[in-house]
């Protein structure tokens, strides 16, 4: 099952009608061709705020992938999740809401290169090591009339250093913090669901954190 996030809302893109019904409310679709869907989609976004969770049902999950990122101009980002020798969490406040270093993949750039790359250019720390890969969170906006789905691959990381902490002011990010573990669910009012997605799939949120 694929997730993705629009603002307040989700659209989960999954292969089995049952099991997903019995576990959440929303509106349920089943996925037959692109041309029908297309025109459930225009109508989707006119009743959109009072539907918080869309589901889109189609036995071949990835194909229903493929389709329905055809509708959108894919971006791909990457970035990290960073503790440091204390095991405290960085957090960075970006645009009013509390977020993790992350920025787009350039020509040439592997996932793993960009997100080392940019959480230097945003923190100012560089002595940083991979631990593993994360799962891959999915999100869309707006940018001159066209619509975006950027998927953002992660990675759990470790800071080996001592280096001050430099924010990227031109990103608008405006301050950079070490979170303690049991501090880490004081974010939760003000930052992004995907956010808590990654940071839950780290093993920096417990399941029943987000509430």
């Amino acid at each position: 099952m694929y997730k993705v996030f629009f603002n307040n809302r989700i659209v989960y893109l999954a292969d089995n009608y049952k099991t997903n019904f019995s576990k959440f409310d929303g509106l349920f679709y089943k996925y037959n061709n692109k041309d029908d869907f297309e025109k459930f989609w225009e109508f989707f976004e006119v009743i959109s705020g009072n539907v918080k969770n869309l589901f889109i049902i189609n036995g071949n999950v990835e194909n229903l992938k493929q389709d329905f990122f055809s509708f959108f101009t894919v971006v791909d980002a990457a970035g990290g999740v960073v503790t440091n020798s204390k095991g405290q969490l960085l957090i960075m406040k970006r645009f009013g809401k509390w977020d993790l270093p992350k920025g787009k993949v350039t020509k040439n750039e592997d996932f793993q290169t960009t997100a080392l790359r940019e959480i230097t250019e945003e923190t100012g720390i560089s002595e940083l090591k991979v631990i593993k890969q994360l799962n891959t969170t999915y999100h869309t906006y707006y940018l001159n009339n066209q619509q975006i789905l950027k998927q953002t691959h992660w990675f759990d990381m470790i800071h080996t250093g001592h280096e001050p902490f430099k924010p990227q002011i031109e990103e608008d990010i405006t301050d950079i913090k070490w979170f303690e573990p049991k501090d880490v669910p004081i974010i939760l009012d003000n930052t992004y669901k995907s956010i808590v997605d990654v940071l839950i799939d780290a093993g920096k949120l417990r399941l029943e954190d987000p509430g």
